[in-house]
């Protein structure tokens, strides 16, 4: 059944009241008075955790806030990030898991008069699908003090420097990096980088891909798509798997083709067709945008890849 609206924040409320154990959100975008909402709900002596993506102009275009780790710390809820992260899930002592687009906020739940157009389902997993939902906490820093400090000093630089496209320092960004060994068909653009640069918005592959992005009509330009892509878990996925392969491993189209096959999450998972498909646009990202990290060689009957 697909919920919307006050439907989904009424649903949250209800799985909420009757929690015994756990609750474990994936949110990109989290704020204060959402979490605030969140805690008046959850029953005493429920293990909490909430993890949202955090870059860094989420918090300093205020679509996160910094201070829900300190109100996580309050409440005794465990708090982390994931730079990559797209994914917004509910996860109610793994008996029932909302799915959809709301992210934690007001406006995602509709928790004022008005709110985001948003959809969403509940569903039973099933134990592989658990699984898999722990398996999203692998690309998860677990923030603590020292590290929210950080945070915070270098979001007060940005907002002094007001850069158009403000980044987290290198520094920062390694102390976050995790590996990611497994990726949802959702996080791959479904279209080249030539089709998003002049978007077709009627098209849902260039859609989805835009929003995979974090990119709209106001946004989209060569710089941001090439940036955000380099921050994207499929690029992360990508480097981590080049790192990995073998000395002198022949890492061809079909061998990228293997890996994400391998690698996908979705039950059932996609025809190789398909991921043929996904390797070919991620071919074309690499060479529009990760030609400094990775060279396309290209030979009679394929292409390969090749760290530089």
């Amino acid at each position: 059944m697909l919920l919307s609206g006050h439907e989904l924040s009424g649903l949250i409320a209800q799985k909420c009241g009757s929690l015994t154990n756990e609750l474990t959100v994936f949110s990109a975008f989290v704020k204060t008075a959402a979490l605030e909402w969140l805690s008046d709900l959850v029953p005493p002596n429920v293990n909490v955790t909430i993890v949202a993506r955090w870059q860094a102009r989420d918090l300093c275009f205020g679509a996160s806030d910094l201070a829900v780790y300190e109100l996580c710390r309050q409440l005794g809820w465990r708090f982390g990030i994931d730079l990559l992260l797209h994914s917004k899930v509910f996860v109610f002592d793994s008996e029932h898991v909302l799915l959809g687009s709301s992210n934690l906020t007001r406006s995602g739940l509709a928790l004022g008069k008005s709110g985001n157009v948003e959809l969403g389902t509940m569903i039973t997993p099933s134990l592989r699908d658990i699984d898999t939902l722990k398996s999203l906490e692998e690309g998860v820093r677990w923030v603590d003090d020292d590290l929210y400090k950080a945070f915070l000093n270098e979001q007060k630089l940005l907002e002094v420097e007001k850069s158009d496209d403000p980044r987290w320092s290198d520094d920062l960004i390694n102390r976050l990096s995790r590996p990611v060994g497994s990726l949802w068909i959702s996080e791959l653009p479904q279209c080249s980088p030539d089709e998003l640069l002049w978007p077709d918005f009627s098209n849902p592959r260039v859609a989805n891909s835009l929003d995979l992005l974090g990119l709209d009509s106001d946004t989209i330009n060569r710089h941001n798509l090439q940036q955000n892509f380099l921050s994207s878990r499929v690029f992360a996925w990508l480097m981590d798997k080049m790192k990995t392969a073998s000395p002198g491993q022949y890492t061809n189209f079909g061998w990228v083709t293997e890996q994400l096959h391998n690698s996908v999450l979705d039950e059932p998972p996609p025809e190789r067709t398909d991921i043929k498909e996904y390797v070919k646009d991620l071919f074309a990202f690499v060479l529009f945008a990760a030609s400094d990290n990775i060279e396309i060689i290209s030979h009679r009957h394929t292409k390969s890849l090749k760290l530089i």
